[in-house]
Protein backbone atom coordinates (compact mmCIF):
# COMPACT_ATOMS: atom_id res chain seq x y z
CA UNK A 1 0.00 0.00 0.00
CA UNK A 2 1.18 3.50 -0.79
CA UNK A 3 2.62 5.44 2.18
CA UNK A 4 4.64 8.57 2.94
CA UNK A 5 7.24 9.14 5.63
CA UNK A 6 8.04 12.50 7.19
CA UNK A 7 11.77 13.14 7.12
CA UNK A 8 11.63 15.28 10.27
CA UNK A 9 9.52 13.25 12.73
CA UNK A 10 9.64 9.85 10.97
CA UNK A 11 5.84 9.56 11.07
CA UNK A 12 4.53 7.19 8.40
CA UNK A 13 1.27 8.30 6.76
CA UNK A 14 -1.04 5.72 5.13
CA UNK A 15 -4.53 5.78 3.65
CA UNK A 16 -6.48 5.50 6.93
CA UNK A 17 -3.77 5.41 9.61
CA UNK A 18 -0.49 7.01 10.62
CA UNK A 19 2.37 5.34 12.48
CA UNK A 20 4.40 7.25 15.02
CA UNK A 21 6.89 5.70 17.45
CA UNK A 22 5.76 2.15 16.65
CA UNK A 23 2.11 3.01 17.42
CA UNK A 24 -0.31 2.98 14.48
CA UNK A 25 -3.44 5.08 14.93
CA UNK A 26 -6.50 5.87 12.83
CA UNK A 27 -6.93 9.47 11.66
CA UNK A 28 -9.51 11.35 13.70
CA UNK A 29 -11.46 12.00 10.48
CA UNK A 30 -10.91 8.56 8.98
CA UNK A 31 -14.63 8.01 8.31
CA UNK A 32 -14.86 11.32 6.44
CA UNK A 33 -12.29 10.20 3.86
CA UNK A 34 -13.23 8.82 0.47
CA UNK A 35 -11.61 5.43 1.10
CA UNK A 36 -11.17 3.18 4.12
CA UNK A 37 -8.20 0.81 4.36
CA UNK A 38 -9.21 -2.25 6.35
CA UNK A 39 -5.89 -4.05 5.81
CA UNK A 40 -2.82 -3.39 3.66
CA UNK A 41 -4.51 -5.40 0.89
CA UNK A 42 -8.16 -4.38 1.33
CA UNK A 43 -9.41 -0.87 0.62
CA UNK A 44 -13.09 0.04 0.28
CA UNK A 45 -14.84 3.24 -0.68
CA UNK A 46 -16.80 4.77 2.18
CA UNK A 47 -19.74 5.14 -0.18
CA UNK A 48 -19.82 1.36 -0.60
CA UNK A 49 -19.58 0.71 3.16
CA UNK A 50 -22.44 3.12 3.83
CA UNK A 51 -24.47 1.28 1.19
CA UNK A 52 -23.74 -1.95 3.09
CA UNK A 53 -25.40 -0.36 6.14
CA UNK A 54 -28.53 0.25 4.10
CA UNK A 55 -28.55 -3.22 2.54
CA UNK A 56 -28.14 -4.89 5.93
CA UNK A 57 -30.85 -2.82 7.60
CA UNK A 58 -33.43 -2.33 4.85
CA UNK A 59 -32.98 -5.57 2.89
CA UNK A 60 -31.82 -7.87 5.71
CA UNK A 61 -29.03 -8.90 3.34
CA UNK A 62 -26.01 -10.99 4.33
CA UNK A 63 -22.39 -10.03 3.68
CA UNK A 64 -22.19 -12.94 1.26
CA UNK A 65 -25.25 -11.75 -0.64
CA UNK A 66 -23.94 -8.17 -0.82
CA UNK A 67 -20.50 -9.31 -2.04
CA UNK A 68 -21.97 -11.68 -4.63
CA UNK A 69 -24.37 -9.03 -5.93
CA UNK A 70 -21.45 -6.58 -6.28
CA UNK A 71 -19.45 -9.14 -8.26
CA UNK A 72 -22.43 -9.94 -10.49
CA UNK A 73 -22.96 -6.26 -11.24
CA UNK A 74 -19.34 -5.28 -11.88
CA UNK A 75 -17.71 -8.48 -13.16
CA UNK A 76 -20.58 -10.33 -14.79
CA UNK A 77 -22.13 -13.68 -14.00
CA UNK A 78 -18.93 -15.58 -14.85
CA UNK A 79 -16.85 -14.02 -12.07
CA UNK A 80 -16.81 -17.29 -10.06
CA UNK A 81 -14.71 -18.87 -12.82
CA UNK A 82 -11.99 -16.23 -12.50
CA UNK A 83 -8.81 -17.47 -10.79
CA UNK A 84 -7.22 -15.20 -8.18
CA UNK A 85 -8.76 -12.03 -9.58
CA UNK A 86 -8.08 -9.13 -7.20
CA UNK A 87 -11.18 -7.36 -8.46
CA UNK A 88 -13.46 -10.02 -6.95
CA UNK A 89 -14.97 -8.85 -3.67
CA UNK A 90 -14.55 -11.41 -0.90
CA UNK A 91 -17.35 -11.54 1.69
CA UNK A 92 -14.86 -12.04 4.54
CA UNK A 93 -12.85 -8.96 3.59
CA UNK A 94 -16.08 -6.99 3.20
CA UNK A 95 -17.44 -8.03 6.60
CA UNK A 96 -14.10 -7.31 8.27
CA UNK A 97 -14.00 -3.81 6.81
CA UNK A 98 -17.62 -3.19 7.84
CA UNK A 99 -17.00 -4.27 11.44
CA UNK A 100 -13.94 -2.02 11.70
CA UNK A 101 -15.79 0.91 10.14
CA UNK A 102 -18.81 0.37 12.41
CA UNK A 103 -16.62 0.06 15.50
CA UNK A 104 -14.90 3.37 14.72
CA UNK A 105 -18.25 4.97 13.89
CA UNK A 106 -19.83 3.99 17.20
CA UNK A 107 -16.79 5.07 19.19
CA UNK A 108 -16.92 8.44 17.44
CA UNK A 109 -20.68 8.96 17.70
CA UNK A 110 -20.71 8.04 21.39
CA UNK A 111 -17.60 10.13 22.12
CA UNK A 112 -15.92 7.18 23.79
CA UNK A 113 -12.34 7.62 22.55
CA UNK A 114 -10.36 9.84 20.22
CA UNK A 115 -7.05 8.09 19.52
CA UNK A 116 -7.88 4.57 18.36
CA UNK A 117 -5.13 2.11 17.52
CA UNK A 118 -5.17 0.29 14.20
CA UNK A 119 -7.10 -2.99 14.46
CA UNK A 120 -5.41 -5.92 12.74
CA UNK A 121 -7.41 -8.88 11.46
CA UNK A 122 -6.03 -11.10 14.22
CA UNK A 123 -7.02 -8.69 17.01
CA UNK A 124 -10.45 -7.65 15.72
CA UNK A 125 -12.48 -10.14 17.77
CA UNK A 126 -10.52 -9.44 20.97
CA UNK A 127 -11.02 -5.68 20.54
CA UNK A 128 -14.76 -6.10 19.95
CA UNK A 129 -15.14 -8.35 23.02
CA UNK A 130 -13.20 -5.92 25.22
CA UNK A 131 -15.19 -2.87 24.14
CA UNK A 132 -18.64 -4.53 23.96
CA UNK A 133 -19.86 -3.82 27.51
CA UNK A 134 -18.85 -0.17 27.33
CA UNK A 135 -20.58 0.32 24.00
CA UNK A 136 -23.85 -1.27 25.16
CA UNK A 137 -23.72 0.88 28.31
CA UNK A 138 -23.31 4.06 26.25
CA UNK A 139 -26.12 2.92 23.92
CA UNK A 140 -28.48 2.42 26.88
CA UNK A 141 -27.58 5.78 28.41
CA UNK A 142 -28.19 7.56 25.09
CA UNK A 143 -31.59 5.98 24.47
CA UNK A 144 -32.83 6.55 28.01
CA UNK A 145 -31.75 10.20 28.07
CA UNK A 146 -33.28 13.46 26.85
CA UNK A 147 -31.97 12.64 23.36
CA UNK A 148 -34.80 10.12 23.21
CA UNK A 149 -37.52 11.87 25.22
CA UNK A 150 -37.06 15.25 23.50
CA UNK A 151 -37.30 13.75 20.02
CA UNK A 152 -39.83 10.93 20.40
CA UNK A 153 -43.17 12.83 20.67
CA UNK A 154 -44.99 9.61 21.56
CA UNK A 155 -48.05 10.27 23.75
CA UNK A 156 -47.02 7.65 26.32
CA UNK A 157 -43.24 7.95 25.84
CA UNK A 158 -41.17 6.04 28.46
CA UNK A 159 -44.16 5.27 30.69
CA UNK A 160 -43.21 1.58 30.92
CA UNK A 161 -40.51 -0.94 30.04
CA UNK A 162 -41.31 -4.20 28.28
CA UNK A 163 -38.79 -7.06 28.36
CA UNK A 164 -38.87 -10.37 26.52
CA UNK A 165 -36.62 -13.06 25.10
CA UNK A 166 -36.16 -13.68 21.39
CA UNK A 167 -34.84 -17.15 20.57
CA UNK A 168 -34.71 -16.98 16.77
CA UNK A 169 -31.44 -15.07 16.47
CA UNK A 170 -29.22 -17.79 17.95
CA UNK A 171 -25.57 -18.45 17.11
CA UNK A 172 -23.13 -21.33 17.63
CA UNK A 173 -21.25 -21.27 20.94
CA UNK A 174 -18.59 -23.40 22.61
CA UNK A 175 -19.97 -26.49 24.39
CA UNK A 176 -17.80 -25.97 27.51
CA UNK A 177 -19.87 -25.40 30.66
CA UNK A 178 -19.03 -23.85 34.04
CA UNK A 179 -15.86 -22.19 32.72
CA UNK A 180 -16.55 -18.60 33.80
CA UNK A 181 -18.18 -16.91 36.75
CA UNK A 182 -20.41 -13.85 36.93
CA UNK A 183 -20.51 -12.02 40.25
CA UNK A 184 -23.74 -10.47 41.49
CA UNK A 185 -24.34 -8.74 44.81
CA UNK A 186 -27.91 -9.97 44.75
CA UNK A 187 -27.33 -13.56 43.57
CA UNK A 188 -23.70 -14.28 44.46
CA UNK A 189 -21.38 -16.23 42.13
CA UNK A 190 -23.04 -17.69 39.04
CA UNK A 191 -21.29 -20.30 36.89
CA UNK A 192 -21.78 -19.93 33.16
CA UNK A 193 -20.64 -21.58 29.94
CA UNK A 194 -18.28 -20.25 27.29
CA UNK A 195 -19.66 -17.65 24.89
CA UNK A 196 -16.96 -17.99 22.23
CA UNK A 197 -17.49 -19.45 18.78
CA UNK A 198 -16.42 -23.11 18.37
CA UNK A 199 -13.50 -23.99 16.12
CA UNK A 200 -14.53 -25.39 12.73
CA UNK A 201 -15.17 -29.12 13.02
CA UNK A 202 -15.33 -29.03 16.83
CA UNK A 203 -17.87 -28.38 19.57
CA UNK A 204 -15.37 -26.26 21.49
CA UNK A 205 -13.46 -23.03 21.04
CA UNK A 206 -9.64 -22.97 20.89
CA UNK A 207 -9.36 -22.29 24.64
CA UNK A 208 -11.45 -25.35 25.59
CA UNK A 209 -10.52 -27.79 22.81
CA UNK A 210 -9.60 -30.48 25.39
CA UNK A 211 -12.84 -30.19 27.38
CA UNK A 212 -15.21 -33.14 27.66
CA UNK A 213 -18.56 -33.11 25.93
CA UNK A 214 -21.17 -32.15 28.56
CA UNK A 215 -24.21 -34.27 29.25
CA UNK A 216 -27.68 -32.79 28.90
CA UNK A 217 -28.97 -31.81 32.34
CA UNK A 218 -32.40 -30.82 33.44
CA UNK A 219 -32.91 -27.20 34.46
CA UNK A 220 -32.01 -26.57 38.07
CA UNK A 221 -35.09 -26.54 40.27
CA UNK A 222 -35.74 -23.65 42.62
CA UNK A 223 -37.73 -23.40 45.79
CA UNK A 224 -41.51 -23.64 45.78
CA UNK A 225 -41.80 -19.89 46.35
CA UNK A 226 -40.79 -19.13 42.74
CA UNK A 227 -41.30 -22.39 40.87
CA UNK A 228 -44.76 -23.51 41.97
CA UNK A 229 -47.51 -22.32 39.67
CA UNK A 230 -50.23 -23.81 37.50
CA UNK A 231 -49.05 -21.61 34.61
CA UNK A 232 -46.93 -23.58 32.12
CA UNK A 233 -44.84 -20.57 31.21
CA UNK A 234 -41.50 -21.17 32.95
CA UNK A 235 -38.84 -20.80 30.24
CA UNK A 236 -36.28 -23.08 31.92
CA UNK A 237 -38.52 -26.11 31.41
CA UNK A 238 -38.75 -25.61 27.67
CA UNK A 239 -36.65 -27.10 24.90
CA UNK A 240 -32.97 -26.26 25.33
CA UNK A 241 -30.80 -25.94 22.26
CA UNK A 242 -27.45 -27.67 22.56
CA UNK A 243 -24.35 -25.59 22.02
CA UNK A 244 -26.18 -22.53 20.77
CA UNK A 245 -26.99 -19.27 22.41
CA UNK A 246 -30.62 -18.80 23.43
CA UNK A 247 -31.02 -15.58 21.47
CA UNK A 248 -31.37 -12.26 23.27
CA UNK A 249 -33.35 -10.61 26.02
CA UNK A 250 -34.45 -7.16 24.92
CA UNK A 251 -35.66 -4.19 26.92
CA UNK A 252 -37.93 -1.81 25.02
CA UNK A 253 -39.83 1.27 26.10
CA UNK A 254 -43.56 1.13 25.41
CA UNK A 255 -43.00 3.75 22.68
CA UNK A 256 -40.92 1.20 20.75
CA UNK A 257 -37.38 2.43 21.49
CA UNK A 258 -34.85 -0.28 22.38
CA UNK A 259 -32.90 0.64 25.53
CA UNK A 260 -30.87 -2.53 26.01
CA UNK A 261 -30.13 -6.02 24.68
CA UNK A 262 -28.39 -8.91 26.45
CA UNK A 263 -27.42 -12.23 24.87
CA UNK A 264 -28.86 -15.34 26.56
CA UNK A 265 -27.24 -18.74 27.00
CA UNK A 266 -28.86 -22.12 27.52
CA UNK A 267 -32.35 -20.77 28.04
CA UNK A 268 -34.25 -17.65 29.03
CA UNK A 269 -33.64 -18.29 32.72
CA UNK A 270 -34.92 -16.03 35.48
CA UNK A 271 -31.34 -15.63 36.70
CA UNK A 272 -30.19 -14.10 33.41
CA UNK A 273 -33.29 -11.92 33.11
CA UNK A 274 -32.83 -10.69 36.70
CA UNK A 275 -29.13 -9.85 36.15
CA UNK A 276 -30.11 -7.95 32.99
CA UNK A 277 -32.74 -5.97 34.91
CA UNK A 278 -30.24 -5.09 37.63
CA UNK A 279 -27.84 -3.87 34.93
CA UNK A 280 -30.59 -1.75 33.37
CA UNK A 281 -31.48 -0.19 36.73
CA UNK A 282 -27.85 0.85 37.18
CA UNK A 283 -27.43 2.23 33.64
CA UNK A 284 -30.71 3.72 32.40
CA UNK A 285 -31.34 7.39 33.07
CA UNK A 286 -35.08 6.76 32.86
CA UNK A 287 -36.45 3.54 34.37
CA UNK A 288 -40.22 3.90 34.84
CA UNK A 289 -42.15 2.17 37.61
CA UNK A 290 -44.09 -0.07 35.19
CA UNK A 291 -42.70 -3.34 33.82
CA UNK A 292 -44.29 -5.94 31.51
CA UNK A 293 -42.91 -9.44 30.88
CA UNK A 294 -44.55 -12.49 29.35
CA UNK A 295 -43.54 -14.65 32.34
CA UNK A 296 -44.21 -12.00 34.96
CA UNK A 297 -45.60 -14.42 37.54
CA UNK A 298 -42.33 -16.34 37.92
CA UNK A 299 -40.22 -13.19 37.59
CA UNK A 300 -42.18 -11.30 40.27
CA UNK A 301 -41.86 -14.21 42.70
CA UNK A 302 -38.14 -14.38 41.94
CA UNK A 303 -37.74 -10.65 42.61
CA UNK A 304 -39.89 -10.75 45.77
CA UNK A 305 -37.96 -13.68 47.28
CA UNK A 306 -36.79 -12.53 50.76
CA UNK A 307 -33.34 -13.99 50.07
CA UNK A 308 -32.57 -11.21 47.58
CA UNK A 309 -35.43 -8.69 47.69
CA UNK A 310 -33.67 -6.17 49.95
CA UNK A 311 -30.00 -7.01 49.48
CA UNK A 312 -29.12 -3.86 47.54
CA UNK A 313 -30.72 -0.59 46.50
CA UNK A 314 -31.19 -2.08 43.02
CA UNK A 315 -33.03 -5.18 44.23
CA UNK A 316 -35.25 -2.93 46.35
CA UNK A 317 -36.00 -0.84 43.25
CA UNK A 318 -37.08 -3.97 41.36
CA UNK A 319 -39.17 -5.10 44.33
CA UNK A 320 -41.18 -1.87 44.19
CA UNK A 321 -41.96 -2.07 40.47
CA UNK A 322 -45.50 -2.71 39.21
CA UNK A 323 -45.04 -5.89 37.16
CA UNK A 324 -47.65 -7.44 34.89
CA UNK A 325 -47.86 -9.99 32.09
CA UNK A 326 -48.05 -8.45 28.63
CA UNK A 327 -51.59 -8.49 27.26
CA UNK A 328 -50.89 -10.87 24.38
CA UNK A 329 -49.53 -13.65 26.61
CA UNK A 330 -51.88 -13.19 29.57
CA UNK A 331 -54.31 -15.76 28.14
CA UNK A 332 -51.70 -18.45 28.98
CA UNK A 333 -51.68 -17.49 32.67
CA UNK A 334 -54.43 -19.47 34.38
CA UNK A 335 -53.13 -19.55 37.95
CA UNK A 336 -55.24 -17.66 40.50
CA UNK A 337 -52.15 -15.90 41.85
CA UNK A 338 -51.42 -14.56 38.35
CA UNK A 339 -54.95 -13.34 37.88
CA UNK A 340 -54.74 -11.41 41.13
CA UNK A 341 -51.17 -10.07 41.03
CA UNK A 342 -49.91 -9.65 37.44
CA UNK A 343 -53.08 -8.95 35.48
CA UNK A 344 -52.57 -6.08 32.98
CA UNK A 345 -56.32 -5.63 32.55
CA UNK A 346 -57.01 -4.84 36.22
CA UNK A 347 -54.19 -2.30 36.59
CA UNK A 348 -55.36 1.08 35.32
CA UNK A 349 -51.78 2.32 34.88
CA UNK A 350 -51.35 -0.17 32.02
CA UNK A 351 -54.60 0.78 30.29
CA UNK A 352 -52.98 2.75 27.44
CA UNK A 353 -49.58 1.03 27.57
CA UNK A 354 -48.35 -0.93 24.56
CA UNK A 355 -47.20 -4.08 26.36
CA UNK A 356 -46.45 -5.79 23.01
CA UNK A 357 -43.58 -3.41 22.21
CA UNK A 358 -41.01 -6.23 22.42
CA UNK A 359 -42.95 -8.58 20.18
CA UNK A 360 -43.31 -5.83 17.59
CA UNK A 361 -39.57 -5.15 17.76
CA UNK A 362 -38.79 -8.85 17.34
CA UNK A 363 -40.66 -8.89 14.03
CA UNK A 364 -37.82 -6.73 12.76
CA UNK A 365 -34.95 -8.49 14.56
CA UNK A 366 -36.13 -11.91 13.31
CA UNK A 367 -35.14 -10.90 9.78
CA UNK A 368 -31.47 -11.34 10.75
CA UNK A 369 -31.75 -14.84 12.23
CA UNK A 370 -29.88 -16.43 9.31
CA UNK A 371 -27.22 -13.73 9.07
CA UNK A 372 -26.20 -14.11 12.73
CA UNK A 373 -26.01 -17.93 12.92
CA UNK A 374 -22.24 -18.15 12.55
CA UNK A 375 -21.13 -14.83 14.04
CA UNK A 376 -18.62 -14.68 16.86
CA UNK A 377 -19.45 -13.10 20.23
CA UNK A 378 -17.88 -9.71 19.51
CA UNK A 379 -19.18 -9.42 15.96
CA UNK A 380 -22.68 -10.53 16.95
CA UNK A 381 -22.95 -7.87 19.64
CA UNK A 382 -21.55 -5.12 17.41
CA UNK A 383 -23.98 -6.14 14.65
CA UNK A 384 -26.95 -6.07 17.03
CA UNK A 385 -25.82 -2.72 18.45
CA UNK A 386 -25.61 -1.13 15.00
CA UNK A 387 -28.95 -2.56 13.89
CA UNK A 388 -30.59 -1.41 17.15
CA UNK A 389 -29.17 2.09 16.70
CA UNK A 390 -30.58 2.32 13.16
CA UNK A 391 -33.91 0.86 14.30
CA UNK A 392 -34.25 3.45 17.08
CA UNK A 393 -33.49 6.35 14.75
CA UNK A 394 -36.14 4.98 12.40
CA UNK A 395 -38.61 4.61 15.28
CA UNK A 396 -38.14 8.23 16.38
CA UNK A 397 -39.17 9.41 12.91
CA UNK A 398 -42.21 7.09 12.89
CA UNK A 399 -43.30 8.26 16.35
CA UNK A 400 -43.02 11.92 15.35
CA UNK A 401 -45.05 11.31 12.20
CA UNK A 402 -47.71 9.44 14.15
CA UNK A 403 -47.88 12.24 16.74
CA UNK A 404 -48.22 14.85 13.99
CA UNK A 405 -51.05 12.93 12.33
CA UNK A 406 -52.84 12.48 15.68
CA UNK A 407 -52.61 16.18 16.52
CA UNK A 408 -53.90 17.09 13.04
CA UNK A 409 -56.89 14.78 13.42
CA UNK A 410 -57.72 16.26 16.84
CA UNK A 411 -57.60 19.81 15.49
Amino acid sequence: MYELKCSKCNTVYKCSTYKKKSIELYYSDVLEQEYFASTCDSVFSMELLRKVDIDLYRKSASFEGIAYAYNDEHLGSEWMNLDKNTEVMDRRRLSEAWYKKTFLEIKGNYGMQQNIEYISSEKLEDVLETEMNGQWRTFSVKWSSSFHTDNCKHEECCKAIVIDGHMKGTRSVCAATDVRTTESEELGSISMGCWKMPVKGSLFCAAHKNAKKPEKNEATARGQTEDYSECKTLKEKGHLQKYKSAGVCASVYNCGIINGIRELYGCESLTQVYIFLIWLVKVLECFPNLLAYDDACHLKKFIMNPIRAEKTEYSIFLKNLRIVVDKMHFVNHVDKWCRRNVNPYTDDLFKNINTEACEQTFQFIAKFKFATKHMSYGKYNLFMLKISEMYNMDRLVRNRKKSKISSTCVN
